[in-house]
């Protein structure tokens, strides 16, 4: 009998790939990775092709270019009907059974929503949902602006528009989520389709390991100018020489160019601080640190499910803030004496020497990690074959 085909949509590599890269290697079925090339990390995904070509899927394929072309209106909807087509026939082409995708969502997951419904769909958590409901309706701007707009706007879907988020209204679509947060945010955005929670996959029972010593972890926020990484710099090296005794490591975000950061710290010359290396995985950093200063990110919650303390610092999204910290009881500050204060509190509180208080519980979020969640995932994906096969039946 053939092998089910499984198509796998990734947004961005160091999102989506781990829990992918999991799901082919504890699955029978042919798994096939699509770089979309269309994600906000388009440039990103292209610079480490080698690590889409080390995954040993079945096969590697390029889906469409750059989706957009131009400001023009006309220009914009031409560009996008011809990557359309070409999404389109290259799944036909391939016949899956199944097809995966990210709630990070990409162009290529709204065209199989909307125009391939035939084929069953699965949309798998892998990074945190925005609370921000706005963010999945068209701005009102864009329809005073522009008036064409609302008039053909459900016939030129998916224009780039935030509607129906990563593919959401595919009619067969099984939705996998986290836990209970996650479903509060989607609940209220789906119709027909069936929603589960699984947990998540690439978290396992690390909080028994034995703790470093005195070790701080910056993750370095997403910096969109030099002004903002030179920013971040200063606020690094505050914090460093209020605690020389400490030892802090710095982990870069894989979209930031680490020059200018390298630049910055080879002049200032601090002996406390240092980098990550790029080839440790993020849960590996994390473990390396007694506490974790973090904006309001994913990565937060990867390291609070880790057992690590954590400080929030500069608040870049009120309903990420508002949805997923709120209710934590965690150190959430402005300023760069904000966190010196919060370091001076964990100390006092010996954190740093393995005495303090456990770091807060975030089970409300996901109710399966590792192994245990794993296996949700793929009894979902064997769930949805066995139908798919009845039906072909």
């Amino acid at each position: 009998m053939q092998r089910k085909t499984v198509l796998l949509l990734p947004s961005s590599y160091y999102l989506s790939d781990e829990v992918f890269v999991q799901i082919a290697q504890n699955s029978h079925y042919q798994y096939i990775y699509l770089d979309p090339k269309d994600s906000s990390f388009k440039k990103i995904n292209s610079k480490h092709k080698e690590a889409f070509n080390s995954h040993k899927f079945e096969a590697c394929l390029e889906l469409a270019q750059d989706i957009y072309s131009g400001s023009n209106f006309f220009l914009r909807w031409v560009s996008l009907q011809i990557k359309k087509n070409q999404i389109i026939r290259i799944i036909l082409k391939l016949k899956p059974d199944l097809i995966i995708a990210t709630t990070d969502g990409t162009f290529a997951a709204r065209v199989i929503a909307r125009f391939l419904p035939q084929i069953p769909f699965i949309i798998l958590q892998t990074a945190l949902i925005s609370a921000d409901k706005d963010k999945y309706k068209l701005p009102k701007k864009s329809f005073l602006k522009n008036p064409l707009f609302r008039f053909f706007g459900n016939r030129l879907f998916p224009l780039g528009s935030p509607v129906q988020p990563f593919g959401l209204n595919h009619s067969r679509a099984r939705v996998l989520l986290w836990g209970a947060s996650s479903e509060a945010l989607i609940r209220p955005l789906i119709r027909n389709q069936k929603l589960h929670l699984v947990g998540n996959s690439i978290f396992a029972a690390v909080a028994s390991q034995a703790l470093p010593k005195k070790s701080v972890l910056f993750l370095a926020p997403d910096a969109r100018d030099q002004e903002e990484s030179l920013e971040f710099c200063n606020h690094v090296q505050d914090i460093a020489q209020a605690f020389p005794h400490l030892h802090f490591q710095i982990r870069l975000h894989p979209v930031m160019d680490p020059a200018v950061y390298r630049d910055y710290f080879a002049k200032e010359k601090l002996v406390n601080v240092e980098f990550m290396s790029p080839s440790l995985t993020l849960r590996d950093s994390i473990l390396a640190a007694n506490v974790v200063i973090s904006q309001y990110s994913a990565a937060t919650l990867d390291a609070i499910a880790m057992g690590r303390h954590v400080i929030l610092y500069k608040k870049i999204n009120e309903h990420y803030l508002s949805h997923w910290f709120e209710r934590m009881d965690l150190p959430k500050t402005t300023t760069t004496r904000g966190v010196i204060e919060s370091l001076m509190r964990y100390e006092s509180e010996g954190v740093f020497s393995g005495q303090g208080p456990s770091s807060p519980s975030i089970g409300e979020h996901w109710y399966a990690v590792g192994d245990a969640s794993l296996k949700n995932i793929l009894a979902e994906i064997d769930l949805v074959l066995k139908e798919q096969h009845s039906v072909q039946n």
